[in-house]
């Protein structure tokens, strides 16, 4: 890993010998609107660049004459003249505005920006202005960073997050702070005549799983110095928890109701294909209260739920899933985020699930925010919550989406347990590519960090509502084709009802030709186009299949007093005809067989019964 080199020369005299053997630092000074350090002078004197954020140049005004105050204020003035002044211009006063603009200095007004800080619109306006061969080297200091409002005081903190690839170091009289981006080992050369003799490691943006130090009085060694949901016990738990939870999930949907999936290989690619530590997000729409997990583990077989680790983190609303310390448990325990409504995007629940993504997981989320209010028959917009998951990661996420329709019949709005025997169909989309938005993120960082958030936000939106054009149309062919399937079967159900033993239960079988068995195949509407003019008739031998039950012994003789025989002869038939292929195809185990044949006798006799509960 490559090493990055800290050292506070900056701040040692002038006539200091310089330190180290890099290359030359370019310093840029950003001075914000609090009292100046009494080394104000001396990073003016090093940066080659001078912004004044807002009020900042109110701060120099009338500042810097008190920092030489045997000499006369308008020569110092005249002096330290900022090279820019920038951000919204509510701080600052209008002669001093008018001051520096008679002395020519650039003046830009952003009021029309209220998505960023005038720090940002600072530091974004350094990055656009240094050549891009020279941003290796740059160093940006911020005067008046720390004290003053606590609020303004946060948000110069978290700018360090979000410039991590440019080095900035927030200053005060008392103390100094930059940010140890995770992608690097850092070496800290202290200047002792400046610096000490404190030094506080704080995790930011994300938790720090792993760090080690050498040089303090009391050393880390692998330490991780924030310790979010990733306890022992918890991952215990979840590593059971998970796979039992998530195949009940998958036999629920798969056994007792019927799920068409299109695209699953899509999925299965970017869970179990993406490069080692690529983070993954799934987004789809929200129908039910249950679509996560049932919609989830029907996508995924159930060999890859069986381990925790690459199973999804998903976000619930602490009002819903985190109301007592036994739900929070649980759902802890299940792999969920608590996010509290109303308190935005920039919220722990959010730096969680970054955590996760910048860890290499895989993080589920309803970019709608809440569940569709019309039964599931339209998506509402993305809202930003999404697209700060895609744009604040330390790498891209491979985002792939997938909408789904029925789920609504499994679990209609005021229904509090689930229904058996509906229909689900789920249509899972290509990864959605952002390269233009984030190709370059120095670039995108100079931008409205709300304008990016919208334009990622609008292009999911956009696709989850492509996806659910193709979903419906698919839902409504899929009865045509169910039935052309069982249609298909039927002709080929006599040839295997010969190849049944029916003695051995206790059946006989007498296969007799009587009057002409018509089958009428409905036609697909592309087939209905292309026969108008040479339609197809279909030729069936005249048969007819007709079974005796004998009551003497056999299998029939046990459970006559618990089934019809009737109903036991539809469920054997369908249980030999579902799979749509031949006996000697191999393809279809015996418990597969048997699997379908009971889940078509449910649903033909227990499942009305289960819902009309």
């Amino acid at each position: 890993m490559e090493v990055m080199r800290h050292a506070s020369t900056f701040l040692l005299p002038p006539s200091s010998p310089p330190t180290g053997d890099g290359p030359a630092i370019t310093y840029a000074l950003v001075v914000l609107n609090q009292r100046l350090p009494r080394f104000a002078p001396l990073l003016w004197s090093r940066a080659q660049l001078r912004v004044c954020a807002d009020g900042g140049a109110n701060r120099i005004f009338d500042g810097m004459p008190e920092l030489f105050p045997d000499q006369d204020p308008l020569d110092v003035r005249l002096r330290y003249k900022p090279d820019v002044i920038k951000g919204d211009m509510d701080s600052i006063r209008a002669d001093v505005k008018e001051f520096y603009s008679n002395l020519e200095v650039k003046i830009v007004d952003e009021s029309y920006d209220q998505d960023t800080t005038d720090l940002h619109k600072c530091i974004a306006f350094i990055c656009s202005s240094t050549p891009d061969p020279e941003k290796s080297n740059l160093c940006i200091l911020i005067l008046g960073a720390l004290g003053g409002r606590f609020d303004h005081e946060v948000g110069n903190i978290n700018v360090l997050y979000r410039f991590s690839n440019i080095r900035i170091i927030l200053l005060s009289d008392d103390c100094l702070i930059y940010l140890l981006p995770k992608t690097h080992r850092h070496e800290i050369h202290i200047q002792s005549s400046v610096e000490g003799p404190h030094c506080g490691l704080i995790p930011a943006g994300a938790p720090s799983t792993s760090t080690t130090t050498t040089g303090l009085q009391w050393d880390l060694m692998d330490k991780n110095v924030d310790e979010v949901d990733d306890s022992i016990i918890v991952r215990l738990f979840q590593a059971l928890a998970v796979p039992v939870i998530g195949n009940a999930c998958h036999v629920f949907m798969h056994g007792l109701n019927c799920v068409q999936i299109y695209g699953a290989e899509k999925l299965h690619q970017a869970l179990l294909g993406r490069p080692e530590g690529k983070p993954l997000i799934t987004v789809s729409n929200h129908v039910a209260s249950v679509d996560d997990p049932l919609v989830i583990a029907s996508l995924l077989p159930p060999s890859v739920m069986l381990d925790a680790r690459n199973l999804r983190w998903t976000l619930c609303a602490t009002d819903r899933c985190f109301t007592n310390p036994v739900l929070s448990a649980f759902f802890r325990c299940v792999k969920v985020l608590p996010v509290s409504r109303g308190e935005g995007i920039y919220q722990k629940g959010m730096d969680m699930a970054l955590s996760k993504l910048n860890n290499g997981g895989w993080v589920h989320i309803f970019p709608e925010g809440s569940r569709s209010r019309d039964g599931g028959r339209t998506i509402g917009s993305a809202k930003r919550g999404v697209a700060r998951l895609v744009m604040d990661a330390d790498s891209t996420p491979m985002v792939v989406p997938f909408v789904h329709t029925g789920m609504q019949e499994i679990m209609p709005i005021g229904v509090h347990f689930p229904k058996i025997g509906k229909k689900v169909t789920v249509l899972i989309g290509d990864p959605i590519a952002f390269d233009d938005l984030v190709l370059d993120k120095d670039d995108a960082q100079h931008d409205s960090r709300g304008i990016l958030y919208d334009a990622v936000s609008s292009r999911i939106g956009q696709r989850l509502q492509e996806l659910k054009v193709l979903v419906d149309r698919l839902s409504l062919e899929q009865p045509l084709e169910v039935q052309e399937y069982y249609i298909h079967n039927s002709e080929r159900g006599y040839g295997i009802w010969q190849q049944v033993d029916w003695e051995a239960f206790g059946m006989g079988n007498f296969m007799l030709s009587e009057e002409e068995t018509k089958f009428v195949k409905r036609p697909s509407p592309e087939q209905t186009v292309q026969n108008v003019d040479q339609p197809q008739k279909l030729d069936l031998s005249p048969r007819t299949v007709r079974v005796g039950f004998s009551y003497e012994g056999g299998i029939v003789s046990r459970i006559r007093g618990f089934m019809n025989p009737t109903d036991l002869m539809g469920f054997a038939a369908r249980g030999l005809f579902m799979n749509g292929r031949t006996l000697d195809e191999s393809c279809l185990s015996v418990q597969e067989v048997g699997l379908k044949a009971w889940k078509h006798f449910l649903e033909g006799h227990i499942f009305q019964q289960w819902n009309s509960m």
